[in-house]
């Protein structure tokens, strides 16, 4: 694979007043590592720091729970 194929991914960035080592970001995304009741801890923590290590300058999360489940069935289909 050539690395001219993005030249600039490794490369500083700015947003803003914020400098970036490189531009390699990770949006948010749900990975299921929170805690039991919803918390951010050890495991989530983990994650986040090994996509920093892996090189990722920018990395963006939510932390949001459900205090129920709320699910309902909107089609079934029955033979």
């Amino acid at each position: 694979m050539s690395s001219n194929l993005y030249p600039h991914l490794l490369s500083p960035g700015r947003i803003g007043t914020m400098e970036l080592k490189n531009r390699i970001a990770v949006t948010a995304m749900g990975v299921s590592l929170s805690e039991d009741d919803g918390t951010v801890g050890e495991r989530i923590m983990a994650y986040h720091e090994e996509q920093a290590k892996g090189g990722a300058a920018l990395i963006r999360w939510v932390r949001w729970r459900c205090s129920r489940p709320r699910f309902r069935m909107i089609a079934s289909s029955r033979r």
